[in-house]
């Protein structure tokens, strides 16, 4: 009665390289996204990719979100590879497979570092923080994950200007990435005070306010404490219609 041993063999792209990594088990609220959940390891993960040429388009698109967040937060070699090529969503190749296997090992090194997301962990939040507000606001299955997690980046590389200094590069190649694997940068209109009242009960979500995690550089990510609302109301700015 305390938990059933299973497996994962994920057959998606978002599972690959993300969502079936790292023990997390949880359900959607109303109140939020993965508000109710455990930490719950697998015994296996068994990845296939093979099985990735039957998503269509889309499916591929929900998994690129994430492949962008771990770039941006590791940096080398999985950045370069971004830089270096990026070959269009729906063929599987070598290009694909070296990506997908250095992003799952990425999750997979920060999860065995802190399985309980009390320190390291906190950096693949990166976007997530206004991807989850998204997906809430707009009900879940309107946007994709990844697309959620695409536009929350775009947020989240703006606050890192603003509070860290971030170097304005890193929002250009970003940018760049996105548009190559025709992610969308702008969301559908939404009213930006409720939004932020989703995102204050999010489970990043502490006493003292939002919990963001910020860039100072390409693969170097910070935990941001206490940013002001009007400056996140002012970056929520890049991503309306």
């Amino acid at each position: 009665m305390r938990g059933l041993r299973w497996i994962a063999i994920p057959t998606t792209l978002l599972a690959q390289v993300d969502a079936a990594i790292g023990g997390k088990v949880a359900v959607n609220t109303a109140f939020g996204k993965n508000l109710v959940g455990a930490f719950h390891l697998p015994s296996i993960v068994g990845i296939d990719t093979a099985v990735l040429e039957t998503l269509p388009l889309r499916e591929w698109q929900a998994g690129v979100g994430e492949v962008l967040k771990s770039a941006l937060i590791a940096g080398p070699p999985l950045s370069d590879a971004l830089s270096s090529e990026l070959p269009p969503l729906g063929t599987m190749n070598d290009w694909w497979a070296a990506v997908i296997g250095e992003t799952a090992a990425l999750k997979a090194r920060i999860v065995s570092e802190d399985l309980y997301e009390r320190n390291t962990r906190m950096f693949l939040n990166f976007g997530h923080t206004v991807a989850h507000a998204l997906e809430n606001y707009f009900g879940y299955g309107t946007l994709t994950h990844g697309e959620a997690v695409g536009l929350g980046t775009l947020v989240a590389l703006d606050l890192s200007e603003k509070v860290l200094n971030m170097p304005r590069w890193v929002e250009e190649q970003a940018r760049t990435w996105m548009a190559r694997w025709t992610l969308p940068s702008r969301a559908p209109a939404f009213d930006s005070q409720k939004l932020m009242g989703i995102m204050a009960q999010d489970k990043k979500a502490r006493a003292f306010g939002l919990q963001w995690v910020l860039l100072a550089d390409i693969g170097k990510p910070q935990v941001v404490t206490s940013v002001p609302t009007d400056v996140v109301l002012d970056s929520l700015q890049v991503i309306q219609p």
